[in-house]
C-alpha cells in the first residue's frame, strides 16, 4: 500500500496543524500514514503532502520532477 505524509505548507517553512484529516484519513505532521491508492492520487497533487510510492520511507517524484527528466531525456 502505498503511504503519504503531511508535511505542512513548503511555501512558509511547514506552517500549519500538527494533525489533519484528508481523504479519509488522519495525519500527523511529518509521520506517513498507509493510504487507499485513490487517496494517494488525491493528495499528490497538494503540495502538503509527500507520497511514498515505492515503500522506501522517502517521497517519490513529483510530477513536474518527472517531466523535467523526460525532458532531459527527449521524450516528449
Amino acid at each position: 500500500m502505498t503511504k503519504a505524509r503531511y508535511i505542512g505548507d513548503p511555501r512558509h517553512e511547514g506552517q500549519g496543524p500538527d494533525e489533519v484529516d484528508s481523504c479519509g484519513h488522519h495525519f500527523v505532521k511529518n509521520e506517513w500514514t498507509e493510504v487507499s491508492a485513490a487517496a494517494a492520487a488525491r493528495l499528490s497533487v497538494n503540495n502538503h503532502f509527500e507520497i511514498d510510492t515505492d515503500g522506501d520511507g522517502e517521497p517519490g517524484r513529483t510530477v513536474n520532477e518527472l517531466r523535467a527528466k523526460l525532458d532531459l531525456l527527449g521524450i516528449a
